[in-house]
């Protein structure tokens, strides 16, 4: 089962009993970036749309939101089979 701690209580409520205070939804703004100077060639980057830009145009990604694109390599054929005789060989099994 799983609990809610209530944060007025501090009490652990089921959280299919838990009725959350309902909180004024509004908008969030976020404000747009500083200018920087572009560590790659030293131009000026002025707002989120020319940064986007500049790190498209300079084949770049922002650390963190790269793609995984590394798969672990397929065993080679046979390794099941080396393993369960090595493991034969070292118990002694027939």
């Amino acid at each position: 089962m799983r609990y809610i701690q209530d944060p007025k209580t501090g009490k652990l409520v089921p959280a299919h009993e838990y009725h959350a205070e309902n909180r004024r939804i509004s908008w969030q703004v976020m404000p747009d970036i500083q200018p920087y100077i572009s560590q790659i060639d030293g131009h000026v980057v002025q707002s989120r749309r020319d940064h986007r830009a500049h790190l498209r145009i300079n084949n770049c990604v922002e650390v963190g939101n790269e793609k995984q694109t590394w798969r672990p390599p397929a065993p080679p054929p046979g390794l099941k089979e080396t393993i369960i005789e090595i493991a034969r060989d070292k118990l002694r099994y027939t």
